[in-house]
């Protein structure tokens, strides 16, 4: 990798967009764990998170995009650096950071760019820097992006006069919204009509199973251990048996009727349930309760419940990378999007 040529190209990008050398919202921060990371894949991905939470595109710099196979056999796709500056321009809404990815020449940099603007455009629902995209196909989802969050019956109207199928995506959404098949018979498209009122119906059903999956839920009252009876019944050989313990356990964050699970049958399902307890309470050392198998073991639950680098240093090298990873992107607990449309 030529890190003299990255780093003239980060001058100008810092430069052009206003930022000095190495300042953000939150300081300099801590990355130091990254460098612990071995698997290519996840040691960029840990340096995509300390990049977007501290706000500070230097750190797109330390990204090399590699491939990566860890050592429990999965397969990710690459972290590109101009991927990780539209994830920075993204979080602090700068359009001008979006401009200077298309003026490097990093690998899918105008791809990137156009995603940056396309994202931006939504978040401030703002039409205008959709016009920054210069593919028509683009530009049109960036339109219908805006649309879907706006519901606006007017604005579906005006833009279907230019993007028709942005038009569409609007009228679609409104009914989705409101479960509502009257603005379906505003689309034109035949195709895009029959969606409509597929995605209604959808919806309609959705809604249906949502609330009736809440009634279930909520029939488990949170009361004290001692007096919990779950009603799931003693029949431990079935899945919906089993369900329903774990379902009770994360609802009353009682690990102790996880164990009611059958782990030989259903070792997915216990698994989860000490999971999502361990990872709700912020109490690792529930993990110690899993019994071990090939896929589900305590140093798989630690990986995804750690938040503190010590807590890695107790498991084994297979587990150790994710565990890093999960620390760093708890420490900078920002939502990415990963774009790849």
């Amino acid at each position: 990798m030529n890190y003299k040529l990255l780093f003239s190209i980060a001058f100008i990008l810092i430069f052009i967009s206003g930022c000095g050398n190495g300042e953000s919202s939150e300081g300099v921060p801590k990355y130091e764990t990254c460098e612990k990371i071995n698997s290519e894949y996840l040691q960029d991905d840990c340096y995509l998170f300390v990049a977007v939470g501290s706000k500070n595109q230097e750190f797109c710099l330390r990204v090399e995009g590699k491939n990566s196979i860890l050592s429990i056999g999965d397969m990710f796709e690459r972290i590109l650096p101009a991927q990780c500056f539209s994830e920075v321009a993204r979080v602090k809404e700068e359009v001008k950071l979006c401009e200077t990815i298309g003026l490097s020449n990093f690998e899918l940099g105008e791809h990137y760019k156009e995603l940056c603007f396309m994202h931006i455009a939504e978040t401030k629902l703002d039409i205008n820097i959709c016009e920054k995209i210069d593919g028509d196909e683009r530009r049109s989802t960036c339109y219908g992006e805006i649309a879907k969050k706006r519901l606006d019956e007017n604005f579906c109207q005006n833009i279907s006069l230019s993007y028709p199928a942005a038009g569409d995506d609007c009228y679609i959404s409104i009914a989705e919204s409101q479960l509502n098949t009257s603005y379906c018979e505003k689309i034109h498209n035949d195709y895009a009509k029959k969606s409509c009122y597929k995605s209604v119906e959808y919806a309609e059903r959705e809604a249906r199973r949502n609330g009736l999956h809440e009634q279930i839920i909520d029939g488990f009252e949170e009361r004290p251990r001692a007096q919990l009876d779950t009603g799931c019944g003693s029949d431990t050989t079935g899945y919906n048996t089993n369900l329903c313990f774990q379902e009770a356990a994360i609802k009353n964050k009682d690990e102790t009727i996880c164990k009611e699970i059958n782990g030989m049958l259903f070792p997915y399902i216990q698994y989860e349930c000490f999971r999502k307890i361990a990872e709700d309470e912020k109490n690792i050392s529930i993990c110690d309760f899993i019994v071990d198998n090939p896929e589900y073991s305590y140093e798989k639950c630690y990986s995804e419940v750690a938040t503190e680098e010590e807590e890695c240093e107790e498991i084994s090298r297979k587990y150790k990378d994710r565990c890093y990873h999960r620390v760093v992107k708890e420490r900078f607990n920002y939502p990415l999007i990963l774009w790849s449309k």
